[in-house]
């Protein structure tokens, strides 16, 4: 998933984010197999949810991404990475959710887990 939007109104300086271009999402009880990059890019959202979903990457690639399998979220709010299992792999390094403090509001990470590949 990934998703951006900026909007400015004439004349301007500067590019004003734009929140809730994206709302409302849940994604929840899904299997992400052999992600590439990250596993979602969230921006200019809000109200989104991303619970109860199973990630496994057992397959390298020819460049490995040292942010594969991981979240980012950016210009957004109410956005809830919950309950979520990653199978363990040489090719998952640093899973997580990474985020600006700066643009974000209320974003939860709760009970996310890491499994051991049976």
């Amino acid at each position: 998933m990934f998703n951006g939007y900026t909007l400015a109104q004439d004349p301007h300086n500067d590019m004003k984010p734009y929140r809730g271009l994206f709302s409302n999402i849940l994604l929840e009880n899904n299997t992400f197999l052999d992600t590439y990059g990250m596993a979602a890019y969230i921006s200019s959202a809000e109200n989104i949810i991303i619970r109860n979903n199973t990630f496994i990457d057992r397959t390298p690639r020819l460049l490995e991404l040292p942010y594969r399998g991981s979240f980012f979220v950016g210009n957004s709010r109410n956005v809830f990475i919950l309950n979520n299992r990653y199978l363990k792999s040489d090719y998952i390094r640093n899973p997580g959710v990474f985020f600006d403090s700066a643009d974000v509001e209320n974003l939860v990470v709760s009970g996310n887990r890491l499994e051991e590949n049976k």
